[in-house]
């Protein structure tokens, strides 16, 4: 039983690790550049570390990450196929707003089915920070399918703070090193890749 529990723990810390790797090249590309961007290999990477992160939450038990990831899954692939398409197609505003519609029914239905089972108000932190951080990427994905480019906007930094700051205090509660560290270690990149942003706009040239 201890060894499963540790072969969980590595999946996890495998998973986290592709997701370091992507902040990591993310922000060196960023500051070299001296602006906000998103660099080749961001998107495999995240797709990667998201398989391992779902099968992690799966032994967990953990809804609120099992489903973000899932979710997360879904637009990695998609960013993927931008990334390396150099003529995507596209989908359409109404098919945006029909997924993104399914996602928010699915979000909304798994979290009232486990605050029904846990009335722990460190569970509703939980959900709300997971509903927020979710949607820093459908927002990434509504800007890549109007321009056509697989790039972070500055709504996704600002969106990832403060989703950040509550998974962080989820995780602490649940006693989960694994989520706790990727959450710490992304405040710190999402307040950088803003600070950033801030220089573009008052210098654009």
């Amino acid at each position: 039983m201890k060894g499963m529990a540790t072969g969980i723990q590595l999946i996890g810390w495998a998973g986290q690790g592709a997701y370091f790797g992507r902040s990591i090249l993310q922000w060196l590309a960023s500051e070299r550049a001296r602006r906000s961007l998103v660099p080749a290999g961001f998107w495999s990477l995240s797709v990667v570390g998201a398989l391992f992160m779902l099968v992690y939450a799966a032994f967990r038990e953990d809804w609120v990450i099992l489903l973000g990831q899932m979710v997360n899954l879904g637009i990695y692939l998609r960013n993927w196929r931008l990334e390396a398409s150099q003529d995507p197609r596209r989908l359409s505003l109404n098919a945006l707003r029909l997924l993104f519609s399914a996602m928010a029914l699915a979000l909304v239905g798994a979290m009232a089915l486990s605050l029904g089972l846990d009335h722990s108000p460190w569970m509703l932190v939980g959900w709300l920070g997971q509903f927020i951080f979710l949607t820093r990427f459908p927002i990434q994905w509504w800007e890549a399918e109007r321009s056509g480019r697989a790039d972070l906007p500055l709504l996704f930094w600002q969106v990832s703070l403060v989703g950040s700051l509550l998974l962080l205090g989820y995780a602490i509660w649940r006693r989960d090193p694994v989520i706790a560290v990727s959450q710490g270690f992304g405040l710190l990149t999402y307040g950088r890749n803003w600070m950033l942003f801030r220089h573009q706009q008052s210098d654009p040239a």
